[in-house]
């Protein structure tokens, strides 16, 4: 998400100092409000104390920790403080707890959280991850792996966006259905889909639907089979402002994922500086409006295109 990960301070330490900093510490709440489940649940309930009211960034590792700390322990003890949850952090779920991480998420109303990171294993999920705007109001910042957000609703104010999976499997989602949701993320900055297996590739939009205006996009990644490349690029209509990194894993040429209309990618009509490079396991070029080659990756606007080469 762009943010440092939630992690627990070791804020401990100080109280350890004297009976005034322990009254101090004890007494300053925000020092509390960035918890990391980890290590059983006596420390989970003391921080949600001495956090008294305010915000709240909570990370929970449901893989690798202690069986008293999955997630059908921590939900009953956090569900109380949902109200003050602006962050959640759900790493590496296992396919045991997906569902009950699912549940969790739909089952509340989430009034100031603004960043959600949950990343499932290597799963295929049936359930949808719904995120209703009414219940998620304040969301801004959505990143997932393995979990289908595309099937329902998606927050409209989100600013950024990352969607992943790991090998290109799992849910598939359709081209045509994933567009759709594009069309009211009108405040969309960041957006990453990498290995998304999607389908409907090969159909083309209606003349009469309208393309997808990023009007506000600041940085867009994409690492995706060439026709899906080319299917959002010619939907896509992206700032001559954003930085753009696009990669197929599809072994051919770059021109194979570039759009038909070059205009909704105007930075390649601009690049003032680039470089190519053919090497064994990828083909790239990379370009940007900078005065020099030094400031190449360095520039407001940049463009990565890489491909995996045709063997032989």
């Amino acid at each position: 998400l762009g943010r440092p990960p939630i992690y627990n301070a070791q804020w401990h330490h100080i109280l350890r100092v004297c009976r005034h900093w322990f009254v101090v510490a004890t007494g300053t709440p925000r020092l509390w409000s960035r918890i990391l489940v980890r290590k059983g649940l006596n420390n989970l309930r003391n921080l949600l104390v001495r956090s008294q009211g305010v915000p709240l960034d909570i990370c929970l590792l449901p893989y690798g920790i202690p069986r008293d700390s999955s997630l059908t322990f921590v939900v009953p003890i956090i569900t109380p403080h949902i109200h003050r949850l602006q962050r959640i952090q759900l790493d590496i779920i296992p396919e045991n707890q997906v569902t009950e991480a699912l549940a969790f998420l739909q089952a509340h109303s989430f009034p100031i959280l603004q960043a959600l990171t949950a990343c499932a294993t290597r799963t295929d999920p049936k359930q949808p991850l719904q995120l209703e705007p009414d219940r998620f109001p304040s969301l801004r910042e959505l990143c997932v792996a393995h979990l289908n957000v595309f099937s329902a609703a998606v927050t409209p104010q989100l600013t950024t966006l990352n969607v992943a999976t790991y090998d290109g499997r799992g849910t598939s989602f359709d081209l045509d259905a994933l567009l759709d949701v594009f069309v009211t993320l009108k405040n969309i900055e960041n957006l990453t889909l990498s290995r998304i297996a999607v389908s409907n590739t090969t159909t083309s939009r209606p003349p009469r639907y309208p393309r997808v205006e990023l009007v506000k996009l600041r940085s867009l990644t994409l690492v995706l089979h060439a026709p899906v490349l080319k299917r959002l690029l010619d939907d896509f209509i992206i700032p001559p402002s954003a930085k753009v990194t696009l990669q197929s894993f599809d072994s051919g040429i770059i021109d194979s994922y570039l759009p038909d209309d070059k205009s909704s990618l105007p930075i390649l009509s601009k690049v003032t500086v680039a470089r190519m490079h053919a090497l064994a396991h990828e083909h790239f070029f990379e370009g940007s409006l900078a005065s020099s080659e030094d400031d190449l990756m360095l520039a407001d606007s940049y463009v990565h295109l890489s491909v995996a080469p045709r063997e032989g």
